[in-house]
């Protein structure tokens, strides 16, 4: 299963002078994935709460009922750890996919595996007409 925090994905695409109008979703979502079959992918967005909100539910419901083995988790919202250690005391892996610029480091420690994405490694995904110069600090 593959989670994509819409709103965390777009402000790391825009730090990195990345659109995404027409990032192609599904092409990274079998990048992720890679050799193992895809239960589902799902791009959410709004606040993330571990009180019983959707996107929280969604990571506990997935490990209780047993609908993958693995899930990666496109975000850095520290606010999921406590879903994450639940899905991971489940027998589930939760692998943190971040970004090689704004690594979350709470993450990294909380999560099973670590996979990181470099402005290079995205562009594949983005259409050339649509790239924009990186921000130059």
């Amino acid at each position: 299963m593959i989670l994509i925090d819409g709103s965390n994905f777009y402000h790391k695409l825009k730090d990195l002078g990345l659109q995404t109008l027409a990032f192609d979703y599904a092409a990274f979502s079998l990048l992720l994935s890679g050799n193992r079959q895809m239960a589902q992918r799902t791009y959410y967005v709004g606040e993330v709460r571990t009180d019983g909100t959707a996107h929280a539910q969604k990571l506990y419901n997935t490990a209780y009922e047993n609908l993958c083995e693995r899930i990666y988790l496109v975000s850095s919202d520290t606010d999921l750890i406590p879903a994450i250690q639940k899905a991971q005391a489940k027998g589930k892996i939760v692998e943190y996919v971040g970004f090689s610029h704004q690594v979350s480091l709470a993450m990294t420690r909380v999560c099973k595996e670590t996979k990181t994405f470099t402005r290079d490694d995205l562009l594949p995904f983005i259409p050339p007409q649509l790239l924009t110069r990186k921000r130059t600090a």
